[in-house]
């Protein structure tokens, strides 16, 4: 397996993938409702802010950052990521609608929810890994890596709100379902 650190900017490069993303982005902020409920920080203290902050920063710059990244045309590792990324779209998908018809007062436990507490973010981290994987860029990994441990603490203040929000249910939730999948 060889990881490339080439960059170039080509018609056919990850941003392809990143646009997808963002496309899926606008698309629920089109939803003034969902948009709301989303964007809502309102509960976060100043750590969470700033762990926010890095988050964003970090996700944005690496959909900026696969302008110059090459994908790996016609290796296992393109129809690798290319399948992984069509598949957690799909479930990412999914994922918004159970977020969105599930009234606000209550947990989300449906869907996704069911098997990671945390599955927007989840499917994002995959989305993302699956353009590492169809690019192999190991610059593109680094930032992704940052990216994730900036957004654990993010998700950690995130939970800390639902604990309070929810309360026992919440608890309940959270003692039953993983953070993110299987065994985290």
């Amino acid at each position: 397996m060889e990881t490339y650190l080439e960059l170039r900017i080509s018609l056919l490069n990850a941003w392809i993938g990143s646009l997808i993303v963002l496309l899926n982005m606008v698309a629920v902020s089109a939803n003034k409702k969902l948009r709301k409920r989303l964007m809502d920080n309102s509960w976060q203290t100043p750590g969470d802010k700033i762990a926010s902050m890095f988050s964003m920063i970090f996700m944005y710059g690496m959909m900026i950052f696969t302008i110059w990244v090459p994908l790996d045309f016609g290796t296992p590792w393109f129809y690798t990521g290319l399948s992984v990324f069509a598949i957690t779209l799909i479930c990412n998908v999914v994922t918004l609608h159970n977020y969105a018809t599930t009234p606000e007062n209550e947990v989300i436990a449906k869907g996704m929810y069911r098997i990671s507490r945390n599955p927007q973010y989840l499917l994002f981290s995959i989305m993302f890994f699956a353009l590492i994987l169809a690019s192999m860029s190991l610059p593109l990994l680094l930032i992704w890596i940052i990216y994730n441990i900036c957004t654990h603490f993010l998700i950690l203040g995130e939970e800390r709100y639902c604990r309070e929000h929810y309360g026992e249910s919440y608890q309940t939730y959270y003692q039953k379902v993983p953070r993110y999948f299987l065994l985290f």
